[in-house]
């Protein structure tokens, strides 16, 4: 491999996870494809950081930079702006590759001019789903009560489609198809797709630069900034394609994240703010708003965590900016 120009850059930003960089190492240290360099971007302690890159270093070509308290949008800005590879690989570090995962994104770029980004399935093992609230919520099996709700949101914020591959309606939603084996294994072919999952995407270094990369307005763990570049790539006229066998398994590291989670204003003011840069307002998205307010008491009341209620005050406090 050309270390000076390698055909891909993985990169990975990361945040005090070692462990879960030594596992995704592991897993690219066995890709079928080997014309990769990767780019680490720590956040926290880079001591720790470099002590896991030192085992690495005979089997794999990674450089580490430190990033101090810049966020998640910074650090993958940063990334890829460091990437010497014609192609852009980017990934979470608690994700495990499959075997083929960059050689299934790396062919579909050599198949057309016109193809911005290409992703694939982002799988999050059954025993780990609880560990996403979204997922969970949708895939496990609830009381009578909660059927029904959860019928309500497929028929009238997700067109009765919720497990179509990678589509944002202008509801307000978007589907998780990109997530389920039992959906995968049904794909035989490329689909294009309105966004590329966050923790599974590919671009085209020279994209990256003509639409600016990742937008820092996301504020907080950046919800929404991948939607909005994704966007911004289509609106360049460039295709974003999802390969079924370009395949990582993401393995959410932090037990119980999401009961404790801090950032929901965050995630209600990117909401906003995506939405408001593609979208007409209609009355299903009023309706989506109101559903999000009712499922944050619903969280504050049942995890006894007065921060859910967060994303309330993100969708009052940006809507009446809008």
């Amino acid at each position: 491999m050309n270390l000076n120009r390698p055909l891909v850059t993985v990169c990975i930003p990361t945040y005090n996870r070692q462990e879960d960089i030594v596992s995704l190492l592991r897993a690219l240290q066995i890709q079928s494809f080997k014309a990769f360099e990767i780019v680490v971007v720590e956040g926290g302690d880079i001591e720790k950081t470099k002590l896991v890159k030192e085992r690495f270093n005979d089997a794999l070509f990674i450089r580490l930079y430190a990033q101090k308290n810049r966020g998640l949008v910074n650090a993958r800005n940063e990334a890829w702006k460091k990437a010497r590879g014609k192609i852009v690989a980017l990934i979470d570090d608690d994700v495990q590759p499959s075997t083929n995962w960059l050689k299934e994104l790396v062919k579909i770029f050599a198949t057309a001019n016109d193809i911005g980004g290409v992703g694939g399935p982002s799988i999050i093992p059954k025993e780990l789903i609880f560990r996403r609230d979204l997922a969970s919520w949708l895939l496990s099996e609830n009381s009578i009560i909660k059927t029904m709700v959860k019928t309500v949101h497929f028929k009238i914020f997700l067109g009765n489609e919720p497990f179509v591959i990678n589509r944002f309606f202008d509801t307000g939603a978007f589907s998780i198809g990109s997530m389920i084996p039992r959906i995968i294994d049904k794909l035989d072919s490329l689909l294009e797709v309105d966004y590329l999952d966050a923790s599974n995407m590919c671009f085209s270094k020279n994209i990256l630069e003509e639409v600016g990369g990742f937008d820092c307005d996301f504020a907080g763990v950046g919800d929404y900034s991948e939607l909005d570049l994704c966007f911004r790539v289509k609106k360049h006229g460039y295709k974003l394609l999802f390969n079924p066998q370009a395949i990582v398994y993401h393995c959410p590291s932090e037990k119980g994240v999401f009961e404790m989670r801090s950032d929901t204003y965050y995630r209600s003011r990117n909401l906003l703010l995506f939405y408001n840069r593609y979208f007409h307002l209609n009355f299903k998205f009023i309706l989506y708003l109101i559903f999000l307010c009712s499922y944050y008491v619903n969280k504050a009341l049942s995890t006894k965590n007065k921060s859910w209620l967060g994303g309330i005050k993100g969708i009052y406090e940006n809507w009446r900016r809008k």
